[in-house]
């Protein structure tokens, strides 16, 4: 396997401030255009598995039970903290 060529890709235009689904929608046009998704899934074919050693439980596979209660009891107690009567 070679080694990969650098693909430079157009600027994209001002207007993702202002409207960032919109310049979303650009860019999964183009990467559809030129089958980007494809191109990396065969240049990691013979590949070793890429994984995530940080970021979210659910970046390689279904989370884990514990996993869905520690988000459910996080989430619960941060929506609940704003009505207590804390000072």
């Amino acid at each position: 396997m070679g080694v990969p060529t650098t693909k430079i890709f157009p600027a994209l235009h001002e207007t993702i401030s202002s409207a960032p689904s919109a310049a979303e929608e650009e860019v999964l046009a183009q990467w559809r255009a030129q089958q980007t998704f494809q191109a990396v899934q065969r240049a990691r074919a013979q590949g070793r598995p890429f994984v995530f050693w940080e970021g979210p439980p659910t970046a390689n596979g279904k989370p884990g039970i514990h996993h869905v209660a520690a988000r459910t009891v996080r989430t619960a107690s941060a929506a609940t903290r704003p009505c207590s009567a804390r000072a």
